[in-house]
């Protein structure tokens, strides 16, 4: 299943219309949901959110993820804060076709910001001669219509020279 993630992950996943991703221990686990396990994962691959917990102990399961098809909300629970850390060293690199992924320099200095709301620009970036991805605080967002980030207000940069550095402006 692993060997697997990189091929969804380079996928166009909002092409399938809403989609919902649940890892699970093992298959035999599957044949223990009970009928409101079912319906609670129906209910999350219908309203985006979980019904109480996005974790079922029938399954074992470590990850949701969950995108909506308009390309813009995008939710992934973690059970452990470990396992989101290391899916987001691997994530910007990806989608930048950088095989580094980020330090745990970088990690430890943006991850208190979460709680405020963070936003990379990935519209933003810049290639040459070094890769610069910029982010701001934007809040809670509920909607990404809502989002109004005023020119100027870059929080900081993540950059790629040579290693990843990240700067606070």
């Amino acid at each position: 299943m692993k060997a697997d993630l990189p091929s969804l992950l380079q996928d166009d996943i909002y092409g399938y219309g809403d989609f919902i991703w649940v890892d699970f221990e093992n298959e035999k686990s599957l044949d223990s949901l009970s009928p409101t396990n079912v319906a609670e994962l129906l209910y999350m691959a219908h309203m985006g959110e979980p019904l109480q917990s996005p974790f079922l102990s029938a399954i074992n399961n470590r990850f949701v993820y969950y995108a909506h098809d308009d390309g813009w909300s995008t939710r992934l629970y973690c059970r452990n804060p470990r396992d989101f850390y290391e899916t987001l060293s691997h994530l910007i690199p990806l989608k930048l076709d950088i095989d580094v992924p980020l330090d745990g320099d970088c990690l430890d200095a943006i991850i208190p910001l979460f709680s405020q709301g963070v936003l990379f620009d990935m519209q933003n970036i810049t290639l040459s001669p070094k890769v610069t991805v910029p982010f701001y605080v934007v809040g809670q967002i509920n909607n990404m219509d809502d989002i109004h980030v005023p020119v100027g207000a870059v929080m900081g940069i993540l950059e790629m020279d040579e290693r990843w550095n990240l700067t606070f402006l």
